[in-house]
């Protein structure tokens, strides 16, 4: 009899301790995912800026009252490019992704989903024309502007217009017949507003011009812990 109330206690002490641990793990993917891109070069058949193929990953950024993790911009599809004062103004459309978390106090909290939605970017490449289309180039997005639902409430993530969002881009080809190899980054201020409310601007953010994440960081630690977990369970039991 005692013993199988000593088990029964033991079952509601570690159920207990199982949902007091998943918010910590859910917070903990969300800070590895976060840095989980690695930098690199892109490969590509032809000199376009921005890459087609390429995706500009931003790093957690935590705006009131949200907080925006493993955040991307990819999939531009340039509706404009034209050359002024020796400068390239490029437009495109693009996709906007990130996982969504609660900012519990300038980290993230619990998750709430994920967000994926089209917009528009604008692009200034100082310096770059049609004779000089290879180099490093001074850059600057000049516009950026996704808007959409998420779990019922609308958001619009934009640009700051009050400060600039500078960077430098990098373009060369590898060989006479060979691919071209870009590299990009820009110091990105953003602004968010929810519900069509004011906007509530964030920090400042590098986007990197990245390679393939790496696989499933965030996964593979949580495993890890749930694994020590179960050992610790089966060994006290």
């Amino acid at each position: 009899m005692n013993s199988g109330r000593r088990n029964q206690e033991i079952s509601v002490m570690y159920i207990a301790r199982w949902f007091t641990f998943w918010p910590s793990a859910f917070a903990l993917i969300a800070s590895t995912l976060g840095s989980s891109v690695v930098s690199a070069s892109l490969l590509q058949p032809d000199a376009t800026l921005p890459p087609p193929s390429g995706v500009y990953t931003l790093p957690t950024v935590c705006i009131t009252p949200v907080c925006l993790v493993n955040a991307n911009v990819a999939g531009f599809h340039t509706t404009s490019d034209v050359l002024l004062a020796g400068n390239e103004l490029v437009s495109a459309t693009a996709v906007f992704s990130a996982l969504v978390f609660q900012n519990n106090g300038g980290t993230p909290g619990a998750a709430l989903g994920s967000v994926s939605t089209g917009g528009t970017i604008d692009f200034t490449y100082f310096g770059r024309s049609l004779s000089t289309p290879l180099g490093t180039f001074d850059a600057e997005i000049t516009a950026f502007d996704f808007a959409g639902t998420f779990n019922g409430h609308t958001f619009e993530f934009r640009k700051n217009p009050l400060l600039q969002s500078t960077g430098m881009t990098t373009i060369n080809q590898v060989s006479p017949n060979g691919p071209y190899k870009v590299d990009s980054f820009f110091d990105v201020f953003a602004e968010l507003s929810l519900d069509n409310g004011p906007f509530v601007p964030g920090p400042l953010r590098e986007i990197v011009l990245t390679g393939v994440p790496e696989p499933g960081t965030g996964v593979v630690v949580l495993l890890g812990l749930l694994g020590v977990r179960f050992v610790s369970r089966f060994r006290r039991v």
